[in-house]
């Protein structure tokens, strides 16, 4: 698909001059500018993680959004610290270059969106260069502790902009962000900023990092862009949480989550339970207080806290398995069975249950149902060394009963 394609031309844009816009190139590994006739409006979509070169987020949609389109990515993950490549050698030459690419369409309101590591370059784009701001569970600051962004910026890349808040306090145009409220960094990244006038923040109750997949599954995604873009009211969501409306919650359940990631269980219990005391129903917390007294080999207590979780997020296939896992940990042996039986109704390829239910199976000595779960189990996750052992030993007793 080449730029033409959306209906560009020379006559419509004087500046245009083959592969080049206002002398700045339309294409490259790194970008590419769809021209839209007629449009006032020029949106910038910043690419995630893991994109391919002339690859982008949001690229199959093109058509449903009349606007000039200028998409981008950057070649590491590197949270555009260094700009674009295609665009220029540093941060002020890309945003120089996007200037003249605006000033070449004659259009005259901007706006960037993007989703995770594209959602900080949204909102770092969208204050150098006067744009408003659709970030879909976008860091505030990078590198705390666990985050996606200290895990994946390799660690020879300059910071240039590691800290968001100070652009954000000074944002002169609306800043909209959708934030999951059972991601413990997103979440703690929002109430960074929740006391801002000027930012807007949708915490979706049921989610983790995966606001915008929720958006597009639902085909809500592109009707929310479109309103954004045309200035206009964005839809309700129904799955709207409260967790910010609780102050020392986010901080609570991130740094819980941090010991827990750290098997420190009796601070990581610690921090929960404050957690929990500001904000009772949450059901990531209790989630993390099961799997943290299962550890320490009290099922019963672990139970209470998956069913809590199950009850605020019966969608959620991790909570589902837990509960039905506890269940299973306190004798309660029907009740597992059936529990993994739901969820194997909603999620057919969910291969830890047809483990879970093979190893239950085999406890009953019902081999043939038990051979079929193990089966499926490896059909599923063929890397699983645990589960393949776990075929090849029922195989190998079977084959020696006969």
């Amino acid at each position: 698909m080449n730029t033409r394609e959306e209906g560009s031309s020379s006559a419509e844009t004087p500046e245009f001059s083959g592969d080049t816009l206002n002398g700045v190139p339309l294409v490259s590994d790194t970008h590419h500018l769809l021209l839209h006739p007629g449009a006032k409006q020029f949106l910038i979509l910043l690419s995630a993680t893991g994109t391919k070169p002339g690859s982008f987020n949001l690229w199959k949609h093109a058509d449903a959004l009349p606007y000039h389109k200028l998409y981008l990515r950057v070649p590491i993950n590197d949270w555009y610290q260094q700009g674009v490549p295609g665009l220029g050698a540093d941060p002020e030459e890309t945003y120089a270059s996007i200037r003249r690419l605006i000033e070449g369409t004659g259009a005259d309101k901007v706006y960037t969106i993007g989703s995770s590591m594209g959602a900080y370059g949204a909102l770092l784009f969208g204050h150098e260069l006067d744009a408003s701001v659709l970030a879909f569970s976008p860091e505030i600051v990078l590198d705390l502790p666990f985050s996606r962004s200290s895990k994946m910026i390799p660690g020879d890349v300059t910071r240039t902009v590691p800290d968001l808040r100070e652009r954000l306090a000074a944002a002169e145009r609306p800043v909209f962000i959708y934030t999951g409220e059972m991601d413990p960094v997103d979440l703690y990244c929002a109430a960074m900023i929740r006391k801002l006038s000027n930012i807007n923040i949708v915490t979706f109750r049921d989610d983790e990092h995966t606001v915008m997949r929720t958006l597009f599954h639902t085909e809500r995604l592109i009707p929310t862009i479109r309103a954004f873009v045309e200035d206009q009211p964005l839809p309700s969501i129904m799955e709207k949480g409260n967790a910010l409306n609780f102050a020392a919650y986010p901080r609570h359940f991130y740094r819980g989550w941090q010991y827990f990631q750290n098997k420190q269980d009796d601070i990581a219990e610690e921090e929960f339970q404050k957690a929990l005391k500001a904000y009772p129903v949450s059901a990531r917390v209790n989630f993390f207080m099961a799997r943290i007294l299962l550890r320490r080999g009290e099922a019963a207590k672990a139970r209470e806290h998956a069913a809590l979780a199950v009850a605020m997020t019966p969608n959620f296939i991790e909570h589902r398995f837990l509960f039905a896992h506890c269940l299973r940990m306190t004798g309660a042996m029907d009740g597992a069975i059936y529990c993994h039986q739901k969820i194997l109704e909603a999620w057919p390829d969910a291969d830890q249950s047809h483990f879970d239910l093979g190893q239950m199976y085999l406890m009953q000595k019902q081999f043939d149902l038990a051979g079929k779960h193990f089966a499926e189990a490896v059909r599923l996750a063929p890397h699983n060394a645990s589960y393949a052992r776990k075929l090849e030993k029922l195989s190998e007793q079977m084959s020696a009963s006969e």
